[in-house]
C-alpha cells in the first residue's frame, strides 16, 4: 500500500470515528446523572427534542455531514481511497477491516432505529 493510500484510509476511518462519535453523543440515552454540558450540548447541535431524539435539522447534521465528508474525500482521493480498499481486500486481516467498517453503519443505524421507536412509543403512552 503507497503511503498516499494510507492517508486516504486513514482520513476514511476519521470520519467513521467523528461520525461515531457525533451519532453517540446525539442518541445516547441521557439520564438523571448526564453532565449539563452534555445536554446543552445535544440541544444546541442537534435540536434535541422532549423524547431525546433530535430534530429534523439534527438529522440532517447526522446524515448529511458524513456524506458531504465523504463526498469531499472521494472527490479529492477517489482513486487513493479504491486502491486503498482493495490493497486491504487482498489481506485476510484487511478484509475483517473492512468488514467492520461495513457492519458499524449497519449496526449504528438499527441501534438508531431501535431507540427512535422506543422514544416514539415512550411517548405515546
Amino acid at each position: 500500500m503507497t503511503r498516499r493510500e494510507a492517508l486516504a484510509l486513514s482520513a476514511l476511518a476519521a470520519i467513521l470515528a467523528v461520525t461515531a462519535a457525533w451519532w453517540a453523543l446525539a442518541l445516547w440515552p441521557a439520564g438523571a446523572e448526564t453532565p449539563a454540558w452534555v445536554v446543552q450540548t445535544r440541544s444546541v447541535c442537534f435540536g434535541t427534542r422532549a423524547d431525546g431524539l433530535p430534530g429534523p435539522a439534527g438529522w440532517l447534521v447526522l446524515v448529511g455531514e458524513p456524506i458531504g465528508m465523504l463526498g469531499f474525500l472521494l472527490a479529492a482521493w477517489g482513486g487513493a481511497v479504491r486502491d486503498g480498499l482493495r490493497a486491504l481486500a487482498r489481506s485476510l486481516p484487511g478484509r475483517a477491516v473492512l468488514s467492520g467498517g461495513v457492519l458499524a453503519p449497519a449496526f449504528r443505524s438499527s441501534a438508531a432505529s431501535a431507540r427512535d421507536a422506543a422514544a416514539t412509543t415512550g411517548c405515546e403512552t
